[in-house]
């Protein structure tokens, strides 16, 4: 059997991965500690911060320290301060309830290590103009079968086209965020005629066309949107200032049985489309689109330093300011309960 020249290379590197392995000692000395601070803040929420150490990446510990002494003070508008409760495993929370164009400084205290800080502005909610769908009926079918294999109906598939028109602030530069999930909520009746109810949610089965997404098809660098971005961050570079209409899809079903074959052992449901548009500041964006590609490297990659905005620390101190929407895609046997 013969090999073209490019398969042989490539098995030559396989091998040489997987056989040339050397311990190498480090005699280096090891770095102190530095202060880790995470928090991400959010309108109308009260701000928790969660505060721990820093490890060396050759510790043989997965796990890192808390604070549990730290001292976490906030300034709001350059004149309201309060010293953060810390309320257990180094998380410290405040009764600041921050809104909309606040500035909020953050300061972070413990003994043996560096005294950290940050600064943020709370962005203001996105005006969603409005929220468009198109339904596409897909030619493909599928058979529904009960319980002994007899074919009883069919399952019907729908493209849902969903636009969102939203008007972009043109007096600085903005960031965004895109979160959808179907909710699946099923109902049951009890033995005492009681209805419970459980809620699903389903995140994977929405596709993002739109062209601030990037080019679905190939890759691209750390601070490009590519299919990689699983995040589903993007900026105002295509539409500074303008109205921007941002499209993605979804795939709902419609079961239709034969007469007199409606299956009675299926939880009554209904699925709804949960859309929340995120508009972040830039150090939370430039974090987000950093952490996602450090997930996405390989042998054949550099590493990927994940952004930080914590002075003589490390962590983010970021801003999440969402606006939500939501509407019905359909329902199963709401009119007839069963359990």
């Amino acid at each position: 059997m013969k090999l073209n020249f490019f398969k042989y290379c490539f098995l030559l590197m396989i091998v040489a991965f997987s056989s040339c392995e050397k311990v190498i000692d480090f005699d280096g000395k090891i770095p102190e500690p530095l202060m880790v601070v995470n928090c991400i803040v959010s309108p109308d929420s009260l701000i928790s911060v969660h505060v721990t150490k820093s490890r060396f990446f050759l510790s043989n510990s997965y796990e890192f320290e808390n604070v549990e002494d730290a001292k976490v003070v906030l300034v709001l508008n350059d004149s309201l301060q309060e010293e953060l409760e810390h309320i257990g495993n180094g998380i410290y929370e405040s009764k600041f309830i921050p809104k909309p164009n606040d500035k909020i400084h953050i300061y972070v205290q413990s003994a043996g290590l560096k005294e950290t800080e940050s600064t943020l502005i709370v962005q203001p909610k996105i005006d969603i103009i409005s929220v468009d769908t198109t339904w596409v009926k897909i030619e493909y079918v599928n058979p529904i079968y009960d319980g002994l294999n007899n074919e009883i109906g069919t399952r019907k598939f729908i493209k849902v086209n969903v636009k969102i028109r939203f008007k972009d602030d043109d007096n600085e530069k903005n960031y965004y965020q895109l979160f959808v999930q179907k909710k699946i909520t099923e109902y049951f009746k009890i033995n005492n005629g009681e209805i419970f109810e459980q809620q699903l949610y389903n995140q994977w089965d929405i596709e993002y066309d739109d062209v601030v997404f990037g080019n679905t098809q190939s890759e691209s660098d750390i601070f490009g949107q590519s299919s990689s971005n699983i995040n589903r961050s993007f900026n105002d570079d295509l539409f500074n200032g303008k109205e921007y209409t941002l499209s993605f899809s979804t795939i709902t079903s419609v079961s239709e049985y034969d007469e007199g074959k409606v299956p009675d052992y299926k939880p009554a449901s209904r699925e709804d489309l949960e859309i929340t548009l995120n508009h972040l500041t830039k150090d939370y964006y430039l974090y987000i689109l950093t952490a996602n590609a450090a997930m996405n490297v390989d042998i054949f990659t550099e590493p990927v330093q994940i952004y930080s905005n914590i002075n003589n620390g490390l962590g983010i101190f970021g801003n999440c300011t969402p606006v939500f929407t939501s509407f019905y895609l359909g329902e199963y046997n709401m009119s007839n309960y069963v359990y």
